[in-house]
């Protein structure tokens, strides 16, 4: 789990570097991301051009609590964050397609009879999809993001590795999405 956590780490300071190094716009969006009726993620998009984004994906795939006696509880949790870049191409005046590499992390564990395993993971996806502007404010989106990646998870009942490596595609997704522009430094000084 230590190489793991020193990936996630690289990815996130190069995700910050590469932030603060590329000249931006002021373009911001967030929005919710729902995959399934029980599945919501969350979406926070940067504009770094005018037809490209820098997009980052928040969510939580499972947790759950509950008692096994007086004294163990159970519990499990995995989340996950995606950062990539997405670009769009203009098809009519408000639908445009949508594409990107999108990389994963996926950070998780389970408690089973007071045992602790500990999982993470690492995929790279590729978003294809359509966007649809209802106003200059809001947008819906419809997209797949077709993924290949790989999951390390330690046993409950002892200590063995498992290493997992798959190909997937995941759902449709659809997202509502809210547009917005960041205040400048300059902006906020006049005020």
């Amino acid at each position: 789990m230590k190489i793991l956590s020193k990936i996630i780490s690289i990815l996130l300071l190069f995700t910050l570097v590469n932030n603060e190094s590329k000249a931006q716009s002021n373009n911001r969006e967030i929005g919710l991301r729902f995959t399934a009726l029980n599945s919501a993620k969350i979406v926070y998009k940067i504009g770094i051009t005018e037809n490209k984004y820098r997009r980052f994906t928040f969510g939580a795939f499972n947790g759950a609590l509950y008692p096994l006696s007086s004294n163990i509880m159970n519990s499990s949790f995995v989340g996950s964050m995606s950062f990539g870049i997405e670009k769009r191409i203009s098809i009519a005046e408000k639908l445009k397609f949508i594409h990107g590499f999108e990389p994963n992390v996926i950070l998780g564990y389970n408690i089973n009879n007071g045992k602790f395993s500990p999982q993470g993971g690492l995929s790279l996806g590729y978003i294809i999809g359509f966007q649809y502007d209802f106003s200059d404010s809001f947008y819906m989106n419809l997209e797949v993001v077709p993924s290949i990646g790989a999951i390390a998870y330690k046993s409950y009942y002892n200590n063995n590795y498992s290493f997992n490596a798959n190909v997937s595609s995941s759902p449709f997704a659809v997202s509502a999405v809210y547009k917005f522009k960041k205040k400048d430094k300059e902006a906020k000084e006049k005020i």
